[in-house]
């Protein structure tokens, strides 16, 4: 049941004792996310309803790996419409000048409302990050859904018809950045400079944004550049032992 846990143990403990002096603004960052829904107080539960299917807030059956779901009927016709979010995986964002480009999972819609329109006013989501280097810690960033989600027809002139989902839903986060740790930590902006993105009908959404380390003070350089060098290994290593280079954004 624990196999998974002994392969990451290793690697992850490697890297930790490696990344114990401060990061250098070369190196990289090792994060994974999860997220959750809910109905905030702007979601009208008198004429609509909401169903909740959020995933382990701290995967164990598989490393990093989860789903979480709401399926909304709003207002209510028995035609319901799921927007999904599917958690980031591993990640490793190798930063230049102190700066990288993170994925933060991503969204799939899909909808059986064919009548009419679900609203999806009022929805929130949590995004949870879990940082393993340079520190380890976790932050989260709650945004807020808004738009509709429905069932669209196509006329193909003489073809026949085909119907797809029809998202105008937006997911914005006020505010859009955290700081793991709190106290300079790793600075995590999610879609900048707004904090909001469109979720697509026809393709998965993936949260992007910025990771970045503060600038080490000058008393502290020379022990950035031994945890440079150290924590390089390390990360080689984790990579290695994953046999997923292409994790490294």
């Amino acid at each position: 049941m624990f196999a998974w846990f002994a392969r990451l143990a290793v690697p992850v403990a490697a890297v930790a004792l490696f990344a114990m002096a401060p990061l250098a603004r070369g190196d990289a960052v090792v994060y994974y996310t999860t997220g959750s829904f809910g109905a905030g107080p702007g979601f009208n539960t008198g004429t609509g309803s909401a169903v909740f299917v959020n995933g382990p807030a701290i995967p164990l059956s598989t490393p990093f790996a989860g789903t979480s779901t709401v399926t909304v009927d709003q207002p209510t016709n028995g035609q319901t419409s799921t927007l999904s979010y599917t958690y980031s995986g591993l990640q490793i964002v190798s930063l230049t000048d102190g700066q990288g480009t993170g994925s933060f999972g991503s969204f799939t819609v899909s909808s059986f409302d064919a009548t009419g329109a679900d609203v999806f006013n009022g929805i929130n989501f949590t995004l949870n990050i879990f940082q393993f280097i340079p520190a380890t810690g976790q932050g989260s960033l709650v945004g807020s859904v808004t738009g509709t989600l429905a069932l669209k027809t196509t006329d193909l002139g003489g073809f026949g018809t085909v119907t797809s989902p029809s998202s105008r839903l937006v997911l914005a986060f006020t505010p859009n950045t955290v700081t793991i740790p709190s106290t300079s930590g790793v600075i995590y902006t999610i879609e900048p400079p707004s904090g909001s993105v469109d979720l697509s009908s026809t393709t998965p959404t993936t949260l992007t944004g910025t990771v970045a380390v503060p600038l080490p003070a000058p008393a502290s350089a020379g022990f950035c550049i031994l945890g440079g060098l150290a924590s390089v290994g390390g990360l080689n290593y984790l990579r290695r032992y994953l046999g997923s280079p292409a994790a490294a954004v």
